[in-house]
């Protein structure tokens, strides 16, 4: 028969609240024929508290809070040098918020990893400067070319890390000290017409490469070197084609691949090494399909999804994990 049981802790219990108080301005201007500017800020006030209480009395509540009170920037200027062609910089602040889930030391389940999950009351936002540059050249009608580079620095990194009992293990979270991110970007699109009739054909590649490292906060994770390392969950290269076609009779058909480099998955520490994952190559068929009906439009979608059957792995410690 079927068995259930009830493996709910004391403690699986918290209410989250955020509150968020905000003012925008920004401001477009031409410098020139050719010059664009945009400036921008955002004041931003906010507080998140996690509560995480106890069902059947015992100890007290425990709470998560973080504070933020920033000035986040924003600006882009486009110089437009050649027809079609343009040079785009950009500056910007964010925030990455932590999830209330990830700030409460309940166990939850991520069924992708088929991993436990536990918050931390410690968590902090994360921090982020950005900066790119790019050059955009526009040679057709949904056609282009684009060239870019861009620079991540990070406070407070939001990361998974690993914990151990003297029973089992689960996925926990912890800011990192720092971290940089350095990337370059190639962006291509082409239409190549009606090579079939009633066929319009397309074709689209982007591909990544980035280089970063983060500095551990040695309060939350012990490691025998702080070398410089990867960033938790940043992989080394992104690689995207589609291929396909626009149909007269409103359908539209693509082939898509995606091949995403190594990455760390989960930090590990002295006694536990971290979990690295080479994510397949995935490849995918999607085809859409409109009808036209009196009183409007039904749409129809067929999906082919990892048509290579490739399986998901992850190491630790050279052994599949």
């Amino acid at each position: 028969g079927l068995l259930l049981v009830e493996e709910t802790l004391n403690t699986d219990d918290y209410l989250g609240e955020m509150m968020v108080d905000a003012a925008y301005i920004a401001v477009e201007s031409s410098l020139s024929d050719s010059i664009e500017l945009s400036v921008g800020a955002r004041q931003e006030s906010s507080e998140i508290n996690v509560v995480t209480q106890t069902f059947f009395g015992g100890q007290g509540s425990s709470v998560s809070n973080d504070e933020l009170d920033k000035l986040l920037p924003a600006l882009t200027l486009t110089y437009e040098f050649a027809e079609s062609m343009q040079v785009r910089f950009g500056y910007s602040e964010t925030l990455s918020r932590p999830q209330f889930r990830e700030m409460s030391p309940v166990l939850f389940s991520n069924f992708d990893t088929d991993r436990q999950e536990r918050g931390f009351l410690g968590l902090k936002s994360s921090e982020i400067t950005n900066i790119d540059i790019r050059y955009e050249w526009y040679f057709g009608f949904d056609e282009f070319l684009t060239l870019s580079y861009f620079n991540k620095d990070f406070i407070n990194p939001i990361e998974q890390v690993l914990e151990a009992s003297a029973t089992s293990s689960f996925v926990s979270y912890r800011n990192a000290l720092s971290a940089e991110l350095n990337g370059a970007e190639f962006e291509f699109q082409k239409q190549f017409g009606e090579l079939i009739e009633g066929f319009d054909f397309f074709g689209k590649i982007n591909y990544t490469l980035t280089d970063s490292n983060a500095i551990t906060n040695t309060e939350f994770v012990v490691l025998s070197s702080y070398e410089d390392r990867p960033l938790v969950g940043q992989p080394d290269s992104i690689l995207n084609l589609q291929l396909g076609f626009y149909g007269s009779d409103d359908s539209r058909f693509s082939v898509v691949y995606n091949d995403v480099g190594e990455r760390i998955r989960e930090l590990g520490s002295d006694v536990i090494p971290n979990v690295l994952e080479d994510l397949p190559p995935l490849l995918d068929m999607v085809y859409k399909k409109e009808f036209q009906r009196n009183d409007g439009i039904i749409s129809l979608s067929l999906k082919w999804r990892n048509i290579l059957e490739e399986p998901y792995e992850a190491t630790q410690g050279g052994n599949i994990f």
